[in-house]
């Protein structure tokens, strides 16, 4: 199985993903398959897997490799740009004394 999704703002396509299935544990609800995802958006490209139960169907496997996408962007953010890190306040050297 392939789920193939468009990503549109009005007429402008963004990009797309492509989700196939890898394994084969059967077509039956309670199957656990690995799902392979290819992203490509604006320049950027990205790939990886989910493990996917195929009774859930379509729509929470998609809802799995967006989060997928998203969790890889950010902290591909966070590394890229040093002001995304929060600074670690030393504690004070003062006793109160």
């Amino acid at each position: 199985m392939s789920v193939y999704l468009d990503l549109h703002i009005n007429d402008a396509q963004l990009g797309a993903i492509a989700i196939t299935r890898m394994t084969s544990a059967g077509g039956t609800d309670d199957a656990i398959n690995t799902y392979r995802w290819h992203y490509a958006c604006e320049g950027h490209q990205d790939m990886g897997s989910v493990v996917h139960r195929y009774g859930d169907g379509a729509v929470v496997l998609a809802h799995k490799v967006l989060a997928a996408i998203v969790d890889r962007r950010m902290r591909q953010t966070a590394t890229a740009i040093p002001s995304a890190r929060v600074p670690q306040r030393r504690p004070s050297q003062w006793s109160g004394v």
